[in-house]
C-alpha cells in the first residue's frame, strides 16, 4: 500500500536525526542505486517472469482470459506473502509484495503483452484497471481470493476507508456513505507507469523517516521527486527535508556531505521556489566554514553555480556576492600573510572592480597598493615602482595616500641617481618635473627642484663663471632657502664675485 504519511504533514512524523551505522557507499551513489532499485527494468529476474507468463497464456487471445491468468500465475508464484514495507526486489526474492510493487509488475507484464491497462491512486492506495467490452474491470491484486474484477459497493469502500483510519465513525455517520465516496474519488486520480517507481521512492523515504534516517531519508526523496510529482505535498515535503538535513549537516561540520547534498539538490529541476531561501542559509553556513578552513575554490566554484541556478533576483544575488566577497577577504588575509604583495594587489584591484560598492574593498586596495609599491622601492626596482606609482596616482589623483607614496618612490629614485658618478643632471631634472607636477609645493619636491639648482651651479663654479652660477644657487634658494649646499654655495660665490670686485677696483 501506499505509506500513510502521503496524507499526514511531514513535521508530525520526522523527527530528524544523524545516521552513522553500516555506511558503505557515498550518499550520492546510494540514490543511484535506490533509483535503480526503484525500477523494475534493473532486475534480471523481470525477463523469466515475462518469459514464464507467455508461458502460461499460450495462445490466448482475450485480454480479459489472459489477465485472469496472469492474476492467478503472479499470485501464486510472486505475490505469496503481503508486506506494507515490501521493497520490490522483495518479489523475487521473497515473493512479498504490497499494492504498489504488486501493480508495478502487473503492469509491467501487461506492457510487455501489449495489453491496454490504467493506474489509479488514491491517498492510501493504487489499483489497476483495463477495459473489458463496455465496462473497466477492477484488478485488486492485494485480494489473492476476490481482486479479479472486483465489484465493490459503497458501504464495502467505505468500510475499507474506515478500517484504514482514512475516516472515523463519527465522521461516516455524519457525512453518510456517498459523500464519503465523493470526498474519496475526488482525491483519486489516474497515474502513469513514470509515477511507479516515485511511489516506491517515496514509501523508502517514509521507511527511512519514520526510524530518523535522514540522509537515506533525503536521498529517498529527491529522487522520488526527480522521477514523478504525482504525490500530494511532496514540493512541500522535499522542502522540509532538505531544510532538516542540510541543517544537520551544517552543526556536524560535515562539509563533504555538504558537498553531495548541494549536487544531489543542484541535480532537482524546478526545484520548490520555497526552498531556494533555505538551500540559500544552509550554503551560508556551509560556506562560512569552507572559508573559515580557507576551503575557497570549492566555495567560489559553488557560488558560480548557485548562480547559474537560483533566480536572478536581489533577494539571492546579493547574498551571493556577499559569500564571495568573504572569499575575497579570506585570499587578501592569506596573500597578505604570506607577503606576496604583488598577488595582495592584483587581487584587491579585482575585488574593488568587482565590488565597488564595498566600502572593505577600497581600504584593501589602499593597502595592499601602498604595500605593493613600497615592496617595489625596498627591492630596488624603481622604475617598476615609478610607473606603478604614477598609475595608482593618474587613477586617483585626489587620493593623498597615493600622491604621497608617487612623492616617495620619485624622492627614492632621485636620491638612487643623485648617488650615481657621474651625476646625470637630465634624468634628475625630469624626476623633479614628474614631482613637481604633482605637487609643487610639496617639501621633497622642493628640496630635489633646489638640489637640481645646486648642481647646475657647481660646473659653472669650476669654470669661475660665477654670476651665471650665482643666478642657479638663488633660483635654487627660492624652492628651498634652507639648502645647505646652495647656502654654503651662495656664500663662496658672493666671497669670490666681492673679491673680483675689490680687485677691479684697484686697477
Amino acid at each position: 500500500m501506499l505509506r500513510t504519511l502521503l496524507i499526514i504533514p511531514f513535521t508530525l512524523i520526522v523527527s530528524i536525526g544523524s545516521y552513522t551505522a553500516g555506511r558503505t557507499q557515498e550518499p550520492a551513489t546510494e540514490a543511484e542505486q535506490w533509483r535503480k532499485a526503484a525500477n523494475l527494468s534493473y532486475y534480471p529476474d523481470l525477463a523469466s517472469v515475462i518469459t514464464a507468463v507467455r508461458n502460461e497464456t499460450g495462445k490466448e487471445k482475450d485480454p480479459f482470459s489472459i489477465n485472469r491468468k496472469l492474476f492467478r500465475f503472479l499470485h501464486k508464484n510472486y505475490f505469496t506473502r503481503y508486506d506494507e514495507n515490501a521493497k520490490l526486489g522483495a518479489l523475487f526474492s521473497h515473493k512479498t509484495y504490497n499494492c504498489v510493487t504488486a501493480v508495478y509488475l502487473y503492469a509491467t507484464v501487461l506492457d510487455s503483452l501489449k495489453l491496454p491497462y490504467r493506474l489509479w491512486m488514491t491517498p492510501i492506495h493504487i489499483y489497476l484497471t483495463f477495459p473489458h467490452r463496455d465496462r473497466e474491470v477492477t484488478v485488486e491484486l492485494t485480494n489473492p481470493e476476490d481482486g479479479f474484477d472486483l465489484r465493490l459497493n459503497e458501504s464495502n469502500v467505505v468500510d475499507i476507508l474506515e478500517k484504514s483510519k482514512m475516516i472515523t465513525a463519527s465522521e461516516r455517520e455524519s457525512k453518510g456513505d456517498r459523500e464519503i465516496i465523493r470526498e474519496f474519488l475526488e482525491q483519486s486520480k489516474e497515474i502513469s507507469m513514470a509515477d511507479v517507481p516515485s511511489i516506491l521512492l517515496y514509501n523508502q523515504f517514509v521507511e527511512f523517516a519514520e526510524v530518523e534516517d535522514s540522509e537515506r531519508a533525503f536521498y529517498a526523496l529527491s529522487s522520488s521527486y526527480k522521477q514523478s510529482r504525482v504525490i500530494k505535498d511532496i514540493q512541500k515535503t522535499l522542502v522540509a527535508v532538505s531544510e532538516n538535513y542540510g541543517y544537520e549537516l551544517v552543526r556536524t561540520g560535515n562539509t563533504d556531505k555538504l558537498d553531495l547534498f548541494l549536487t544531489e539538490v543542484e541535480g532537482i529541476k524546478n526545484f520548490p521556489i520555497k526552498g531556494y531561501d533555505e538551500i540559500l542559509q544552509i550554503f551560508s553556513a556551509y560556506s562560512d566554514k569552507k572559508i573559515r578552513s580557507n576551503q575557497l575554490t570549492s566555495t567560489e566554484k559553488w557560488v558560480q553555480r548557485l548562480r547559474e541556478w537560483f533566480p536572478k533576483e536581489p533577494l539571492y544575488t546579493n547574498q551571493l556576492d556577499d559569500i564571495e566577497f568573504e572569499i575575497a577577504i579570506a585570499r587578501y588575509n592569506l596573500q597578505l600573510s604570506a607577503r606576496r604583495y604583488s598577488a595582495l594587489f592584483k587581487l584587491s584591484l579585482e575585488t574593488y572592480s568587482r565590488f565597488p560598492q564595498k566600502p572593505q574593498s577600497k581600504i584593501m586596495l589602499d593597502n595592499s597598493s601602498m604595500l605593493f609599491l613600497n615592496n617595489l622601492a625596498i627591492d630596488g626596482n624603481m622604475d617598476e615602482a615609478i610607473e606603478f606609482a604614477d598609475s595608482l596616482y593618474r587613477h586617483n589623483a585626489d587620493h593623498p595616500q597615493f600622491r604621497e607614496s608617487y612623492l616617495y618612490v620619485l624622492a627614492k629614485k632621485y636620491d638612487w641617481v643623485h648617488r650615481k658618478n657621474p651625476v646625470k643632471l637630465q634624468e634628475l631634472e625630469k624626476l623633479a618635473s614628474k614631482a613637481s607636477a604633482v605637487d609643487p609645493n610639496h617639501p621633497m619636491v622642493k628640496q630635489m627642484i633646489a638640489n637640481n639648482y645646486f648642481l647646475a651651479a657647481q660646473p659653472l663654479m669650476k669654470k669661475e663663471k660665477y654670476k651665471e652660477a650665482k643666478v642657479k644657487i638663488l633660483a635654487g634658494l627660492d624652492a628651498d632657502p634652507g639648502h645647505i649646499g646652495l647656502l654654503d654655495a651662495l656664500r663662496m660665490v658672493n666671497e669670490v664675485l666681492e673679491l673680483k670686485n675689490r680687485a677691479a677696483k684697484r686697477k
